[in-house]
This record gives structure tokens, C-alpha cells and sequence, in this order.
């Protein structure tokens, strides 16, 4: 049974300072905290573990009604590429080279056109990604940090959303773990802020469609309800 946690509108972490409010390690802090909230909490949502807003519990089969547009297959697709691309990054050992990384795929994230099933890469290209990160965390210039998986059968939206939230969430912590050692701060806070906010775009999409799921199941139990009596 899907368990019930105190509510907290997660909408409320998509929010937070600028990079240019961004002044020392405690800012990071809080943002870091934040997103980690919402996407552990995105993540129980989807996997049906927690009641959205603390009132709906959204049934797999209520997800894949968002999924049946070639809107969202098209996007399950990106986000699939996106999980991959920060996955391979995760090896690099510096938090400040990781987060310039991770900034780099999200630029290519959102440069990316919405179609990527015709770049005709490769899954053993993406794993050889790693191989072209250089000292500074930047890779070769002439590749795009973004990769692209050939996956020859339809993928699953659900699945695919809670894998990026995995993934997102270790990379978060990565930074974290970086920015509590003393004079990496400040480094950091350039590079993650500008990843952050191209993550948050993300989250907000997703909130959004939930809260649109999440008020047109409501519609449906209080129009079945009325008709009780």
C-alpha cells in the first residue's frame, strides 16, 4: 500500500536562489537539500510509494496516460540519453570538474533537438564517453557530452523518469560530498548553479503534469461519488 508522508508542496524546492545569490557553501547547502526532496520525493510518486500532495495516489496506468502522446515518448527517449550521459560522469573524482561536466550535458541537454532517434550513436560510444574527459573535467571539444543509446524497443516513461531521478540524485550528493571540503565552494558554485537551474526546468514540467494527473483523478472520484447519490 502506498504510504502517506507529512505534506510538503514539492513545487516548493523547484524555487530557491540564482546563481548570482549563490554566495558560499551554505547556499549550496540549501539548494542541494532542496532538490534532493523533491526528487526522492518525485521518485516514490512515480513508483506509486507515497500519495501526491499528501491526498492522490497516482496508479502506474494513470502515468501512462501522459505517456501515450509521441509528445512524452519522444521526451522518455531524452531523459533515457540524459541518465546514461550523467551516469558515465559520475567516475570523475573532483566534485568541481563533475559539476562543469554535469553543466556541459545539461547545455547539451537543452541544445539537443526534441528528436534523437536519428544521430545513430551508440551504446559502446557512451560508454567510451569517459574516456574524453580530460583533466578539467570538459572533454573533447569537438564531441558533445551528450550521448545517444540506439534502443530498438519502446521504453518506459516510468521507469525511464525514476532512473534520471537515481541518477540526478547521486550526482547531487557527489557535489555535496564536494562541497563540504574546505575551498571547493567556491569553485562550485558557478558550475552548479548553472547545471541546477537547467534541472530544475525538468522538475517543473513533471510537477506540473502531476499536479494536471493528480486533479483529473479527483474530478473522477468525486463525479463517481456524486452519482452514489
Amino acid at each position: 500500500m502506498a504510504g502517506m508522508i507529512p505534506h510538503r508542496n514539492p513545487s516548493d524546492a523547484t524555487t530557491g536562489r540564482t546563481s548570482d545569490e549563490l554566495q558560499d557553501g551554505r547556499d549550496i547547502h540549501e539548494i542541494l537539500r532542496l532538490r534532493i526532496h523533491t526528487l526522492e520525493y518525485l521518485k516514490r510518486v512515480h513508483e506509486g510509494n507515497v500519495f501526491y500532495l499528501g491526498g492522490v495516489s497516482i496508479p502506474s496506468d494513470g502515468l501512462a496516460v501522459m505517456y501515450e502522446s509521441h509528445k512524452l515518448r519522444k521526451r522518455t527517449l531524452r531523459w533515457l540519453n540524459l541518465g546514461l550521459s550523467i551516469g558515465s560522469l559520475l567516475a570523475l573524482s573532483n566534485s568541481v570538474d563533475f559539476a562543469k561536466a554535469l553543466n556541459s550535458v545539461m547545455s547539451d541537454f537543452e541544445n539537443e533537438p526534441g528528436d534523437n532517434g536519428s544521430t545513430g550513436r551508440t551504446m559502446r560510444q557512451l560508454f567510451s564517453r569517459r574516456n574524453r574527459v580530460n583533466a578539467d573535467g570538459i572533454g573533447d571539444s569537438s564531441n558533445s557530452f551528450l550521448e545517444f543509446a540506439h534502443v530498438p524497443i519502446e521504453v518506459d516513461y516510468v521507469q525511464t523518469f525514476t532512473s534520471l531521478c537515481e541518477v540526478l540524485l547521486a550526482s547531487y550528493k557527489k557535489i555535496g560530498r564536494g562541497a563540504s571540503t574546505q575551498g571547493s565552494n567556491l569553485q562550485l558554485i558557478e558550475p552548479f548553479s548553472k547545471a541546477d537551474a537547467k534541472v530544475k526546468k525538468i522538475l517543473a514540467v513533471v510537477l506540473r503534469e502531476l499536479d494536471v494527473v493528480a486533479k483529473n483523478m479527483l474530478k473522477e472520484e468525486l463525479s463517481s461519488i456524486d452519482e452514489m447519490f
